[in-house]
């Protein structure tokens, strides 16, 4: 009995060892993955959208060496009434109102500051319309008709191909993407965890 009790005593510690072992090597990943699985909580998600480098992988980008072009303040304008109950009901983080190219206010809410680095989520596709005027004024792509196979070969045999650029610019490839949030097997958690794992993103690709 004493025998057996100190095989499972050991086995124990071993399995313990190899399990801190294991968090240490792949702590990285792990503080990843569990900042993803928890990524729109609630009572995290404010915080979780001003350090997405947390949650994924990501690359520096220099902003690059032109100059900066802040935009002008003008007079504080008179906020409608009931706004703080609209930012309030809406678990807004900031509020910026341009008039004529001025900025006629700005606010902060919810704990963030000016400093503060904002997710753009699908902000970034008027950027990426924009990029891809300059990229054909550079004459890098041919024509938005073009497939997308064309430019990113790795999407040869994936549900991608036959999709022209301008079918994906305008989200009309015809490729299914669950985007549900809650459910923890949808196209947009299963991405979120490879993209946290630092996985290619070719495991991604619908087939």
């Amino acid at each position: 009995m004493r025998r057996a009790l100190k095989i499972i005593v050991r086995t124990v510690l071993v399995l313990g060892v190899v399990i801190v072992a294991l968090g240490l090597w792949k702590r990285e990943e792990i503080t990843r993955l569990l900042a993803v699985n928890s990524l729109f909580s609630q009572e995290k998600i404010v915080g979780n959208f001003s350090n997405m480098e947390g949650a994924f992988v990501t690359t520096p980008l220099a902003r690059g060496s032109g100059a900066i072009s802040p935009l002008p303040k003008g007079s504080e304008m008179a906020l409608p009434a009931g706004i703080d109950q609209w930012i309030k009901d809406r678990a807004v983080t900031s509020l910026l109102v341009l008039q004529d190219g001025e900025i006629r206010h700005e606010s902060y809410h919810l704990g963030t500051t000016p400093s503060d680095r904002r997710v753009s989520w699908s902000v970034a596709k008027s950027y990426l319309s924009a990029l891809f005027g300059v990229l054909m004024e550079e004459g890098a792509i041919a024509s938005l008709d073009d497939p997308v196979t064309k430019y990113a070969p790795l999407l040869k045999g994936s549900a991608y191909e036959g999709a022209s650029i301008r079918n994906v610019l305008n989200m009309a490839s015809g490729v299914t993407f669950d985007e549900d949030y809650l459910d923890y097997d949808s196209d947009i958690n299963r991405m979120g965890r490879v993209i946290a794992l630092a996985a290619p993103w070719t495991s991604l690709l619908p087939t």
